[in-house]
């Protein structure tokens, strides 16, 4: 496994543990034992319920992992001279998804396809349930370091500058009452990190 498919993996095992320690936390947890003294009947009724999951967690959970599921599509629909694909489209809508889609267009029209993946580590700053849908903002140094450009008949890689090739990039998440889904997507050229 290459460093890069290593790190994402890493990313969705990451993801993955976070949502099974909150619905867990959630749960709440109990011990028993087999000796454990029986309590006195009472006459009153408990209508106390177990807490709710921190929806604001969870809500962080699934805007950051549809964040990175997104970049993992797009990164597979551009190493396949792809405008868009199916699996993007899960992860990407409005704004977002027409912004993939036109870089998609570019390395087509050019004769280009990409290789390698970029790296991220998205922050969701803040999750607003004011209004519906439900919306996230996330906060991200987008690292193409190890995203190369190159001639899809040759495999000669594309030149470019020396860098630099980490970028600020902001996004935005809205909950479509099932999913998260980046609707806004933008990498701030003039903003490194």
């Amino acid at each position: 496994m290459t460093p890069t498919r290593t790190r994402l993996v890493s990313r969705h095992m990451l993801l993955a543990c976070a949502v099974v320690v909150a619905m867990a936390a959630a749960a709440g947890c109990s011990k028993s034992s087999d000796k454990a003294e029986k309590a006195p009947p009472t006459s009153t009724v408990s209508t106390s319920t177990a807490p709710s999951p921190d929806r604001t967690a969870l809500a962080k959970i699934g805007a950051a992992a549809a964040y990175v599921h997104m970049w993992s599509a797009a990164a597979a629909a551009y190493h396949a001279g792809k405008v868009t694909s199916p699996q993007l489209e899960l992860y990407a809508t409005d704004k977002a998804l027409a912004a993939i889609s036109q870089t998609g267009l570019y390395y087509q029209d050019h004769g280009f396809v990409m290789n390698g993946q970029p790296s991220s580590m998205p922050v969701v700053t803040s999750v607003d349930f004011s209004a519906t849908p439900y919306t996230a903002k996330i906060t991200d140094c987008l690292d193409s370091t190890h995203y190369v450009e190159v001639e899809r008949k040759t495999g000669k890689a594309v030149p470019r500058g020396e860098g630099p090739y980490r970028h600020v990039t902001t996004a935005v998440a809205r909950f479509n009452g099932k999913n998260w889904l980046i609707s806004e997507l933008t990498i701030q050229r003039d903003r490194t990190c």
